[in-house]
């Protein structure tokens, strides 16, 4: 199963009262998931915002060099998405769980 990464510039403040990713995504990615950390790419230069979409329960966590393994992650179930900010160069990274 993989985790799908998308990155975009940041939110659109249009007035609207939910959360929007601003214009198109800037780059997306899967990350095939295991039992071991994976990391993806790291983040593009305007990059501000990651949508992550889950195929199957994994951790998450964001950061330079991120570790998914080493505690500070955030829980997505099969199916669930969740936006997370991030600054360039930082990679998002996974395992199941």
């Amino acid at each position: 199963m993989t985790l799908h990464i998308t990155q975009f510039a940041g939110i659109d403040h249009t007035g609207s009262a939910h959360i929007q990713a601003a214009n198109r995504p800037l780059a997306s990615q899967a990350l095939a998931l295991s039992g071991a950390n994976a990391q993806s790419d790291p983040m593009h230069e305007k990059a501000r915002l990651v949508r992550v979409h889950a195929g199957e329960a994994c951790l998450v966590t964001v950061g330079e060099n991120a570790d998914a393994t080493a505690g500070k992650t955030i829980r997505l179930d099969a199916g669930q998405f969740d936006y997370l900010a991030v600054l360039p160069g930082d990679v998002v990274a996974a395992v199941t769980a």
